[in-house]
């Protein structure tokens, strides 16, 4: 899993568990558990990545992410 983080924007983790958004920006987050096709195995330093199935979700403050799910949480 990555996370990418937009200015003026960051993530909390709370418990090792969620992770809440805050912030003016964006968090993407890049989720690999289902990768495949990829040709991580065959490439060099600085060559670009390749595969399938990749998650993306875009998240903005007061959102969460259950971390071991990898599932945006409803807000209640």
């Amino acid at each position: 899993m990555g996370l990418g983080l937009g200015q003026e924007t960051g993530i909390i983790v709370r418990g090792g568990q969620e992770a809440e958004i805050f912030g003016d920006g964006v968090v993407m987050v890049v989720d690999g558990q289902h990768l495949h096709g990829s040709n991580l195995g065959r490439i060099g330093r600085g060559e670009p990545v390749a595969g399938q199935d990749l998650r993306v979700h875009v998240l903005v403050s007061g959102q969460r992410l259950n971390l071991h799910s990898r599932q945006v949480v409803a807000n209640q």
